[in-house]
């Protein structure tokens, strides 16, 4: 029976299988890098290429006699159509059940509610396969444009609550953003000026003092001089005007700093996705 309840695949945090409700231990980080790889491209992909990519310091005859080892051992634990062995290609059948399918569909259709609660962490977090040089680069790359994309469901769920006058939860998006980029400035002066405006002042100020800790940390540098102002407006009960909308000094980001973020980090949000605010 071709149902996807039967094999699950989860890639989001901590990466695991389930195969009929129960939860298997592949044993191997690149049985589960070739599955993570067959359902990010979507189409066969051919031995040759998942060979060279995890298997790069080996030989051609060593690298696909890996290759038919690790296939060996996903097949004897996996649902038969799960795997789409051919002979000069595999293939993760669509029946199967991904949560990073689930995810982009659900960014696809704008459910950024659902589409944010998908979303449990890096993609393949924790998990390093070794002498795989190119297996990495790939990995980071689909980690930066998953991780946009959840980036910028927040902001458009943080305009939505703004738009709506509900602060708080227009914080706890924010907040969010913070944690899965703790790199950018713009987020933390929203939280602050949010959080000071639903009266919790220690809560922006905590937010403050954890912009100081990563810049320090980070760049060898103290926070923007508009983050100091807004800190010390707040420390003395100051009144500072709300945001328009939810992006307003999103992306203000020290110099040198750009090296630590993904190629598309920054302002996200419904103008870069080709909505209007």
């Amino acid at each position: 029976m071709r149902n996807s309840w039967r094999f699950r695949l989860k890639l989001f945090g901590h990466a695991g299988v389930m195969v009929e409700g129960r939860p298997v231990n592949l044993g191997s980080n690149k049985a589960m890098a070739i599955l993570a790889y067959l359902a990010l491209r979507k189409t066969p992909v051919l031995r040759s290429t998942l060979a060279a990519l995890l298997w790069p310091e080996s030989d051609w005859y060593r690298a696909r006699r890996s290759l038919r080892e690790e296939l060996s051992l996903l097949r004897r634990l996996v649902p038969a159509e799960t795997l789409v062995v051919q002979d000069q290609s595999v293939a993760l059948d669509h029946t199967a059940s991904v949560d990073v399918w689930n995810f982009t569909q659900a960014i696809a259709e704008g459910a950024y509610e659902r589409a944010t609660m998908l979303y449990a962490g890096e993609l393949l977090e924790g998990v390093y396969v070794r002498n795989a040089g190119g297996f990495e680069t790939w990995l980071e790359g689909e980690r930066d444009h998953l991780r946009n994309q959840y980036v910028e469901a927040l902001l458009v769920l943080c305009e939505k609550s703004v738009q709506a006058g509900d602060l708080g939860a227009a914080l706890a998006y924010n907040q969010q953003i913070i944690a899965a980029n703790p790199y950018l400035e713009g987020p933390y002066l929203r939280s602050m000026q949010w959080a000071s405006q639903i009266g919790e002042t220690a809560v922006a100020l905590d937010v403050y003092h954890q912009l100081q800790s990563v810049m320090k940390r980070e760049f060898g540098i103290p926070p923007s001089p508009a983050a100091v102002s807004l800190a010390k407006a707040i420390a003395a009960q100051g009144i500072w005007p709300l945001a328009a909308t939810a992006h307003e000094n999103a992306s203000a980001v020290p110099a040198g700093a750009q090296r630590h973020l993904g190629p598309d980090a920054g302002e996200r949000g419904p103008r870069a996705a080709g909505r209007k605010p």
